[in-house]
């Protein structure tokens, strides 16, 4: 009896580790345009943290849509 429930709670653990997300462990990266957009000072982040995959995942506000263009603009016409 006691092999049964002690092989019923494993087979339950191995049940609820397998069905948990997997961590995503990959090192906070980001694209070589938005390197050049944060060398050119276009983009600034959110936080002290600056220009994150985090952040950049996020869709821009129309304010911040107007901002980037004109930065755009303005290192194209310098």
């Amino acid at each position: 009896m006691r092999g049964k429930r002690l092989l019923a709670v494993l087979m339950a653990a191995i049940f609820l580790m397998t069905s948990m997300p997997v961590l995503n462990a990959q090192p906070d990266t980001i694209s070589r345009e938005a390197k050049a957009c944060k060398e050119l000072g276009i983009l600034l982040g959110a936080d002290k943290s600056g220009v994150t995959a985090q952040y950049l995942s996020n869709n821009p506000t129309r304010l911040q849509a107007y901002i980037i263009a004109k930065g755009i603009y303005g290192a194209l016409n310098t």
